[in-house]
């Protein structure tokens, strides 16, 4: 009996328990029985005698991977999601048959919602993946596929001076990481050709799109105005006037009488000079120092010789000339008071004496003449002869000095 219990039997009945007593019927052999039954044990997961462990437990998983949709390299580890399943059984110990007896507990299992980590520059297809129910023995797969990220990016033309964007504000797009097709060369270019220079240039090392889609790039290409000192040597776009001025000073040479001209005019000029500078791009000139000299100076001028005539000023002094000054000055010439001149007069009478000379003072005229000869009526015939001789004589002087006169003025 002890084999049969320890091969999974047991002990329904033992005739023999009590020992056995012959009888005394020797036509029939007596007939005792021992009755074993097969023992059967319940199994679980916890005990499950020599049950499988997959008869009484099993599971169900949901495996999510995170990809990249441009070539599937894996971004993160991929998360498995799993769930359990058990079920009762009974087995017989003597045939160590198994039998199961329930259904997997739960039916059904849920495993819960999962957040798709953050990839810098990707944007994910499922940014939560949802809960989930599965059943005993499903084996689900998710896959979440990170797209990489368009970036825009600006790029802004500055004029630093004014403090105003020139043109337009360039625009661009591209992956998260890479470098963007863009070249500011031809835009500098042509804003140093009106006159701007070069601060500073953002994309001078190339644009690399970054991975922040909630805020664009932006950079700057910074220009100033070019100032460039303007002289009267190098104007630039400066008027000549604005650098370099003149004084004038002119003599003028002129009969007093009715002042016609009688020698060329002289004209004394002296120059003045100031520098400044220039924008080239608005093309304004500020002059920045005052005219040098403050003043200039003239010289002095001597007044040319006019036979017959005296000028008013025989030296035109030495002046000084503001800029822009014109002055003018007028030399008057007047003529000469005639001067005494002497004249013999031969008389034909006596020998004369000293006291004949005349002496013409002033111009002749007839009040004279006449004077001269009221003077000599008290006298001799001879001497009547010798005032006419000598009225003949002081008309002839008139005209000589009429004629004289005429032609000095001329």
């Amino acid at each position: 009996m002890n084999t049969y219990l320890g091969g999974g039997y047991k002990l329904v009945s033992d005739d023999t328990a009590n020992g056995i007593v012959f009888d005394t019927d020797a036509g029939k052999d007596q007939a005792f029985f021992v009755k074993l039954a097969h023992t059967v044990v319940p199994v679980t997961p916890d005990d499950p005698h020599d049950a499988k462990p997959t008869d009484l437990t099993t599971t169900a998983t949901r495996t999510i991977k995170y990809v990249k949709a441009s070539d599937g390299a894996q971004v993160f580890d991929p998360v498995t999601q799993t769930v359990t399943f058990t079920r009762t059984g009974h087995e017989d110990l003597v045939t160590k048959a198994v039998t199961i007896d329930s259904p997997w507990t739960p039916a059904t299992s849920s495993v819960p919602a999962v957040n798709s980590k953050p990839l810098a520059g990707y944007t994910p297809d499922q940014a939560i993946v949802p809960a989930d129910s599965l059943n005993p023995g499903d084996n689900v797969p998710v896959t979440v596929t990170y797209t990489i990220d368009t970036q825009k990016a600006t790029i802004t033309y500055q004029d630093v001076t004014a403090d105003k964007i020139l043109g337009n504000v360039d625009a661009i797009t591209g992956d998260s990481g890479t470098t963007a097709n863009y070249s500011s060369t031809d835009r500098i270019q042509n804003y140093q050709g009106q006159g701007y220079e070069l601060v500073s240039d953002d994309t001078a090392n190339g644009i690399v799109f970054d991975m922040d889609t909630g805020k664009d790039q932006a950079f700057f290409v910074k220009l100033a105005h070019i100032v460039v000192p303007v002289t009267p040597g190098d104007p630039h776009d400066a008027k000549p006037t604005a650098l370099t001025t003149t004084a004038t000073r002119t003599i003028e040479y002129v009969k007093a009488s009715d002042g016609a001209q009688v020698a060329e005019p002289v004209s004394q000029t002296v120059t003045f000079t100031r520098t400044g500078h220039e924008d080239l791009v608005t093309k304004v000139v500020t002059i920045d120092s005052p005219w040098a000299p403050t003043t200039g100076s003239v010289s002095a001028v001597t007044s040319p010789t006019v036979p017959g005539y005296t000028a008013s000023q025989a030296v035109v002094v030495a002046a000084l000339l503001a800029p822009n000054d014109a002055q003018t000055v007028t030399v008057t010439y007047t003529p000469q008071p005639v001067e005494p001149r002497r004249t013999h007069v031969d008389y034909p009478g006596p020998k004369q004496t000293p006291h004949d000379e005349v002496t013409t003072k002033t111009p002749v005229t007839a009040e004279t003449t006449a004077t001269a000869k009221r003077a000599t009526l008290p006298q001799t015939g001879n001497q009547s002869d010798s005032a006419l001789a000598l009225l003949g004589t002081a008309l002839l002087m008139l005209i000589g000095i009429d004629v004289d006169r005429k032609r000095r003025a001329n």
